[in-house]
């Protein structure tokens, strides 16, 4: 079997250069992952509500109501 010296890396030292791949990330960060942490807390007018970030605040204790929807959507915001 062969052996490679591995090292553990900093992902915060990382600078990605590829311009495709630079550009997808730019999407995300601005882009994709506001849409979907807006939609998760039903800020999103264009997409009917899920209540599924406010069913884990009602499970903390830190919201009054009853829990909406199915269960499966809650795994949406540990994704």
């Amino acid at each position: 079997m062969n052996q490679r010296d591995v090292a553990e890396v900093n992902l915060h030292d990382l600078q990605v250069s590829d311009p495709l791949i630079g550009n997808f990330q730019q999407v995300v960060i601005e882009v994709a992952i506001p849409y979907q942490w807006d939609t998760l807390n039903d800020r999103n007018p264009e997409v009917t509500p899920s209540h599924a970030v406010e069913n884990f605040r009602i499970a903390a204790g830190r919201s009054k109501g009853e829990f909406y929807g199915t269960v499966l959507q809650d795994s949406d915001v540990a994704k």
